[in-house]
């Protein structure tokens, strides 16, 4: 028999005030009737949905990872559940088309993959989801419309009254989040890595970088972007994930505070990769606006002109004539070629050079 520490938690049934059962966050009478809908209409044999991606990712070796057990497997009566505390769970809810999937899934294929709960009462009274809210309103409305008694209760993996701490279960929480999303947000993705750094943190480990860019498969100069642009506001949050601007610049407005964030958004037509990285991040608060006008200036500007008249070859010499001297800003470029190579370059690039640069 596998032995169980025991860890205090103060998370205690008066404290949670949320519904039992299905946090308001997940109530959808829109969703609802579509679900209805696809039932009356049962698919053929070929048409049965496959479960999906989200229902069905296994997480032993996570759960394994940070509490040193999976959990004790049983079904549960859904009464006894609590949702998740919304500041556990800031996570995009999922679209409402992923929903319907999963319902399907779930409707004809069962629930491949258990919810993970914790009791939160000394007599196993009340359980509070860390993994699963979304499966387990499916199994509400499922109830609802067929009145068949088994989704009553749900299967899941358990954990006991005081087996799992509170930093324990948190990083329960957004370690699954993250392993069990097919797509996660931008958001999202910034918000977990940067919970995990700080629930590392907040255990005093060492190496913390390394070992999140391990745990969650990606490289370590990664998680550094990523925990900074957690401090972007939405608007440009949803910028990144549109790919209107990078994971470095996102990361450099990241940098500024919200307020100045917000401002710069007013101008966001103006920003680009180019502007915003050529602002340091080390930037004067009060200096930080009149920095980005003065490089969108300075970037706008027209660019000094002059015409390239001719290119020719002379004893052996590549030759360029110009109408006007070049620009004090401006340097000559040297390129040395092979011999046998230089008539083949004047004829391929010549074009090309009186083109672009004239």
């Amino acid at each position: 028999m596998r032995k169980i520490d025991f860890h205090p938690t103060d998370a205690k049934p008066e404290d949670i005030k949320e519904q039992i059962g299905i946090s308001k966050k997940f109530e959808n009478a829109e969703l609802k009737a579509k679900l209805q809908q696809l039932i009356d209409t049962p698919p053929s044999k070929e048409q049965i949905p496959e479960a999906t991606e989200e229902s069905s990712v296994d997480i032993s070796d996570t759960l394994e990872r940070i509490a040193g057990t999976s959990g004790a497997y049983a079904k549960i009566e859904r009464s006894k559940l609590v949702p998740t505390p919304d500041d556990w769970n800031q996570f995009t809810e999922i679209s409402e088309d992923k929903k319907i999937l999963m319902a399907e899934s779930i409707y004809y294929n069962g629930l491949l993959q258990p919810i993970v709960v914790r009791s939160i009462s000394e007599d196993n009274s009340q359980f509070q989801i860390l993994a699963g809210n979304t499966r387990n309103s499916l199994y509400g409305m499922l109830y609802e419309i067929t009145n068949d008694e088994k989704y009553l209760s749900i299967e899941a993996k358990i954990y006991w009254y005081g087996e799992l701490t509170d930093n324990q279960a948190r990083e329960i929480v957004t370690d699954t989040n993250y392993v069990q999303r097919a797509n996660l947000s931008a958001r999202d993705r910034a918000f977990c890595i940067h919970n995990k750094i700080e629930m590392l943190k907040g255990r005093r480990e060492s190496d913390i970088m390394n070992k999140v860019a391990e745990q969650m498969n990606i490289k370590r100069s990664t998680v550094f972007y990523w925990d900074k642009i957690a401090k972007l506001i939405p608007e440009f949050f949803d910028m990144f994930q549109n790919d209107e601007i990078s994971l470095k610049a996102s990361s450099r407005l990241a940098s500024f505070p919200q307020n100045i964030q917000r401002e710069l958004y007013e101008m966001r037509d103006l920003l680009t990769d180019e502007v915003i990285m050529k602002v340091p991040a080390k930037t004067v608060h009060n200096e930080i606006i009149a920095k980005f006008h003065e490089v969108i200036d300075a970037l706008s500007a027209p660019a000094p002109s002059y015409s390239l008249e001719a290119m020719w070859e002379e004893d052996g010499h590549l030759m360029f004539k110009t109408k006007e001297k070049p620009p004090e800003d401006c340097e000559p470029v040297l390129l040395y070629l092979p011999k046998n190579k230089l008539k083949t370059f004047l004829k391929n690039y010549e074009d090309f050079i009186l083109k672009n640069f004239s």
